[in-house]
């Protein structure tokens, strides 16, 4: 490759990194917002995360609430760590549909009946798994939800286990102060 081209390359990649760098930092300040003044920037309806197994689900549930407790969702944001069925792994398709019907009855059972009437008119009534999907799908249609899959071990970065891949401090972000700006420290 000639040095020329290889420059090239250099700079495209180098532009690449800028940009994606921007997102990154808009991003973290978008959520963070979200979190302080929920009126300019929306905030999640909910955070889901999937997990292969009970005991996994249960560490995210843990990091889930620590994460809340340092502001950096609302109270208002459900969250949620769905286990594999049975824990036998059914990998990510059909983890997304387990993950969604879950949250469909997390978020019906936290709706209060007044609210379940008004977005599920056919429901009066009926459990989570009696509402026709077309209620479901127009319910569903207005959340803004973040679902990660997150299940299963980490075989590139082992050490991450026990706290979970999803949590893993991005070395751009971290710092000494959470609310500090963000920038390539």
């Amino acid at each position: 490759m000639e040095p020329a081209e290889r420059h090239r390359r250099w700079r495209r990649r180098a532009h690449t990194a800028d940009e994606a760098a921007a997102v990154l930092r808009k991003a973290w300040c978008r959520l963070r917002l979200s979190a302080r003044d929920p009126s300019r920037v929306p905030p999640w309806d909910a955070v889901v995360l999937t997990a292969a197994s009970p005991e996994q689900a249960a560490l995210y549930d843990r990091q889930l609430a620590r994460a809340r407790r340092l502001g950096r969702f609302p109270a208002s944001t459900a969250a949620l760590a769905v286990p594999d069925p049975d824990a036998a792994r059914i990998g990510s398709g059909a983890a997304t549909l387990h993950a969604v019907a879950s949250l469909v009855r997390h978020l019906i059972a936290q709706a209060s009946k007044e609210e379940i009437a008004e977005l599920l008119p056919e429901a009066s009534d009926s459990s989570a798994d009696d509402i026709p999907p077309s209620s479901v799908v127009r319910f569903m249609a207005k959340k803004h939800i973040l679902l990660l899959h997150a299940g299963g071990d980490s075989k590139r970065v082992p050490w991450a286990n026990p706290m979970g891949k999803a949590f893993l401090p991005l070395p751009y972000l971290a710092g000494d102060n959470p609310d500090g700006p963000v920038g390539s420290s």
